[in-house]
């Protein structure tokens, strides 16, 4: 399984640090694909490529007041915003985009739930596949807890939307933190076999009261479960997504964890 980190890819020192600690990519935002400042996106190429650290991967999908279903659903806006992320990412070395995108996905007063969940399914097979089948690239439909978003909260929600979208590039996440929020199990995930492709990993519970934070130590949380659980159904990928404390100490730590609990899968 590869590793990552949630971080800005136009920042050198954050840059250098998560490659010296040993991660394998870098996970960005799509957002920051398009919106970003011509001057941060001049160098972040030329940046990545120094320290051999591609963004293969990109969360942030899609702005709030972009909606993918509702009276506010825009299909030329969406398709122009989707097409400009991509070309930019193509030399990243990007491969997977997340939709999390709890704003945008939000369903708004007056909406009903089936309607915005098939219209997301219409905008992920009439928009979405056919660009990223464009560029080599596939997306993942990541569940938010309840507290964040109304639309999409499980892995088995994410897995409906995936498979209501009727295309093949499309797939789902699992995110630690926004399990636990939901109450779901690990074992949630073994119907998932093959159309689980990123994950989320991060302390859920800080010691010193904050949640979603870096983890510090391999037995502070059952992330032995939740990789094992990742690594049964093929999941390749799994990034850091968590609240920063001391970048310069949570960076090395997590990688640390993640390495330690990698062993003892493979004592097992």
């Amino acid at each position: 399984m590869k590793f990552g980190v949630c971080g800005g890819i136009a920042e050198e020192n954050k840059i250098r640090l998560i490659k010296e600690s040993g991660y394998d990519y870098v996970e960005g935002s799509f957002q920051y694909l398009v919106n970003g400042s011509p001057e941060e996106k001049a160098v972040t190429p030329g940046l990545l490529k120094e320290y051999d650290l591609p963004c293969t991967v990109v969360n942030c999908f899609l702005p709030g007041d972009l909606k993918p279903h509702g009276p506010k659903k825009d299909n030329a806006k969406l398709y122009d915003y989707v097409k400009r992320g991509l070309e930019y990412g193509r030399p990243l070395g990007l491969e997977k985009v997340i939709f999390g995108s709890g704003g945008a996905k939000q369903i708004e007063p007056g909406e009903d739930y089936y309607t915005a969940f098939n219209e997301t399914a219409e905008f992920l097979h009439d928009i979405v596949s056919p660009l990223f089948k464009e560029y080599g690239v596939i997306l993942a439909v990541e569940p938010l807890r309840p507290a964040e978003c109304n639309l999409i909260n499980t892995v088995r929600e994410g897995a409906m939307l995936a498979a209501a979208a009727k295309a093949d590039n499309i797939y789902v996440l699992a995110d630690l933190y926004h399990m636990v929020e939901s109450g779901e199990k690990w074992s949630n995930m073994f119907e998932l076999e093959g159309k689980l492709r990123h994950a989320h990993i991060s302390c859920p519970r800080g010691r010193d009261g904050r949640n979603r934070i870096y983890m510090k130590s391999a037995d502070e949380f059952d992330y032995l479960g939740f990789i094992s659980a990742l690594r049964r159904v093929g999941c390749d990928t799994c990034s850091v997504e968590a609240g920063v404390i001391d970048f310069d100490a949570d960076v090395p730590a997590a990688i640390g964890v993640l390495k330690a609990v990698e062993r003892m899968l493979g004592e097992c």
